[in-house]
Order: structure tokens, then C-alpha cells, then sequence
């Protein structure tokens, strides 16, 4: 650990040390402080109260809701800013999106906040990139301020507590670890990425630029076709020597998607091998490119060690976590049907996965999808007890 990274963490940890005194001090200074009318304290009881219950529940994520929403948006309003085009923004389940000029809205299975944004048609050197990176953290720490502002404003009301207080708090609660500048198992902070590994190395404003382009395309194209083959090109002879950088890895992914497209498998397959077993790539890419082996193997040699290797316990959270994902479910549909050999388990795999498939809106997902099932059924038809009944 370097002297520079231990100060960061150091100074982030007595940030996060004065924030928290600065909480627990003004979630109970009315009860100590000034006497409030009956209903005012039985509000700020029972807002304290809910707020201890979601924590505690599995739906704790709703927590962090609104800090993403503002955060996704401050992304669109600085890549507007910078010059980027609208591409979509996904609030739950729904995705506003604009396809081939026009605005459509999808509905997926999963839930996610998330806005894409296409940056202009000027090249990575000349692209801009701070103002995109940063507008999430610029808008976080600007409605923090100003809904502190009303609390103190209307005297620490238990109204303006409720719904001023706390949507600041839990705001910065986020914002802060995103103001400083840091680089851990491969996810680098914005700050970090505005002012130092992206102005210091143009490979890495190389890949954020394509990944952003690709990404922008495979949401709105029909099939992988559309993409241009010498973007295509560009794409897989791009520099992949730091797979720790976030925008690098991305750019890997979809460089192994290209190579499955053109059929140059050996070489897909060496991607997500090299992702995988990287030093420096972000965790949540290792398991993505773990489940990409693992399916593989089942449709390929199905060898048992390798498939344990693959289906460990990471990959198993995944597949939970993400359980209406169609590539989680054609996944598990050849893990029961070629390496477990229950055709009944596989079945109920393959039902929910064409449930799922028949309204999904991602055209090239529903394209590769299906392909991936015809694998697996010929695969399943050399192999008589793994056959479906």
C-alpha cells in the first residue's frame, strides 16, 4: 500500500468518523434540545423506526434509491453537457430509450438504475470525459446541500427532518467515499478516474470511449450485424494491458462477444480465461467471466472438476441474485440437463427461461439467447439420458 492510498484512506475514514457524529447528534437533538409538539416527536420516533426495519430487511437496497436515481441522472446532465446523446435510462424495470431517433420505453426482467449515455463523434482523443464522470458526484453533493439547507431552514421540523434530513443524509452517506480518489479491486472512483488514471493514460479514455459506443449500439441495434465492422476491429485489437481499469475490462467483454459472433471461439474463450484469472480485474467481472467458462464447459467437455471450479460459491450467488436473467436460466438449464442429468429440473429452467425470453427487449440478448439453447440441445441429442422427456 502506497503512502499516497493510506492518506486517502485515512482521510476518508475521519470524514466518515465526523459524518456519523454529525448524525447521531442531529437525529436526537430535538429530543434533548427544545420541547417539540406530541405528534413532531412521535413522527421523528417513527421515522427512526422504519428506517431500522428497512436496514434490517432484505429489501435494504430501497435505502439507496434515490442517491442512484441522482446520481444517474447527474450522469446524463454532464454527458448532455459534454456533448454526449441521449442513449437510455433505466429506472427499475422500465427503460426510457432512444432507438434510432425515436423514444421507446422497454420493460426488462431485472431491476437497475443505470443511464447510457453515446459520446460524440470526435474520436476518444478529443472526447470529453470529466464533466460525464463527475456529474452524478456534482449533482449527490449539491441536493445534499441544499436539502440541509432546508432542514436548518425550517428550524429542524419534524416534516423538513423526514423529508429533507434524511434523503441528504443517506445522499451523502454515498457521496462521500466518491469524492475521494481511489482505486480498490479494480473500481476506481469518479474522482479518481477525471484526474488521475484517465489524464495519464489515453488507452484508458480509449476504452471508455468505444465501451460507451459499443454499449449505445447493442442497445439499439436488432443484430450484432449492425455494428460496424471496423468498429468491431477497433474493438479487438484495442490495448487490454490493464484490465484493472474498469472501462478496459468492459472493453475486453465485448471484445469476446465480437470474437463469438465472427465464430473465432478459441479466442472468446482465451477473453473470459484472461478476465478470470486476472490479478487486477474487478471481482464482479471474474464471476461474469467465470459463468461464461461455465457454460462452455457444459456445452463442451462438461468435465466435472471444471465445472465445480467454475459453479462456485460466487457464481452460485450470482445466478441468485440474478435470477430472471435469461443467461442465468439457459445456464441452468444445461447445468441440470448435461452435467446433472435431471430433465425435470432442466424443464422448469427452460420454462422459466422462455417466460422470461418472449418479452425481453434487448434484440441481440434474445438473438444470442436462443442460439445459446440450440447449443445445448444439440449438445443434449448425442447425449440420450441427458434428453429432455
Amino acid at each position: 500500500m502506497t503512502k499516497k492510498s493510506t492518506t486517502l484512506r485515512t482521510a476518508t475514514s475521519i470524514s466518515l468518523i465526523f459524518f456519523f457524529i454529525f448524525l447521531i447528534w442531529e437525529m436526537f437533538q430535538p429530543f434533548w434540545g427544545t420541547r417539540e409538539s406530541g405528534w413532531q416527536e412521535t413522527l421523528r420516533i417513527i421515522t427512526l423506526l422504519l428506517i431500522g426495519l428497512l436496514l434490517l430487511s432484505p429489501k435494504k437496497g430501497l435505502f439507496f434509491a434515490l442517491p442512484l436515481l441522482l446520481h444517474e441522472t447527474g450522469v446524463m446532465l454532464g454527458g448532455l453537457a459534454s456533448g454526449y446523446s441521449f442513449s437510455g435510462f433505466q429506472i427499475g424495470r422500465y427503460r426510457l430509450a432512444k432507438i434510432k431517433g425515436r423514444f421507446t420505453v422497454e420493460k426488462y426482467p431485472e431491476s437497475y438504475v443505470l443511464c447510457t449515455m453515446n459520446p460524440p463523434d470526435i474520436g476518444p482523443e478529443r472526447c470529453p470525459y470529466r464533466l460525464h464522470l463527475l456529474g452524478g458526484v456534482i449533482l449527490m453533493v449539491a441536493f445534499s446541500f441544499v436539502e440541509l439547507f432546508l432542514y436548518y431552514r425550517f428550524d429542524r421540523h419534524a416534516l423538513a427532518f423526514v423529508f429533507c434530513f434524511w434523503p441528504a443524509v443517506i445522499t451523502l452517506l454515498l457521496t462521500l467515499p466518491l469524492l475521494f480518489p481511489s482505486n480498490s479491486n479494480g473500481l476506481a472512483t469518479p474522482t479518481y478516474r477525471a484526474f488521475l488514471s484517465l489524464p495519464k493514460n489515453p488507452s484508458f479514455r480509449s476504452a471508455k470511449y468505444y465501451s460507451e459506443k459499443v454499449m449505445c449500439l447493442l442497445f439499439e441495434s436488432d443484430s450484432i450485424a449492425e455494428i460496424p465492422s471496423q468498429l468491431m476491429d477497433t474493438v479487438i485489437r484495442h490495448d487490454y494491458g490493464m484490465l484493472g481499469d474498469q472501462s478496459v475490462a468492459l472493453l475486453y467483454d465485448l471484445k469476446a462477444r465480437f470474437h463469438c459472433y465472427r465464430n473465432e471461439l478459441e479466442e472468446e474463450r482465451l477473453c473470459y480465461e484472461t478476465v478470470y484469472n486476472s490479478p487486477d480485474a474487478a471481482v464482479p467481472l471474474k464471476t461474469i467471466a467465470g459463468n461464461n467458462l461455465l457454460f462452455d464447459e457444459l456445452i463442451g467437455a462438461c468435465r466435472s472438476a471444471v465445472i465445480e471450479k467454475y459453479y462456485d460459491r460466487a457464481a452460485q450467488v450470482y445466478f441468485e441474485k440474478h435470477a430472471k436473467s435469461p443467461s442465468t436460466r439457459r445456464t441452468m438449464y444445461a447445468y441440470h440437463l448435461l452435467y446433472k442429468n435431471d430433465p425435470v429440473a432442466a424443464q422448469k429452467e427452460y420454462d422459466e427461461f422462455s417466460k422470461i425470453i418472449a418479452t425481453y427487449p434487448g434484440k441481440i440478448d434474445v438473438e444470442n439467447e436462443w442460439d445459446a439453447i440450440r447449443k445445448i440441445q444439440e449438445y443434449a441429442s448425442k447425449m440420450p439420458a441427458a434428453r429432455l422427456e
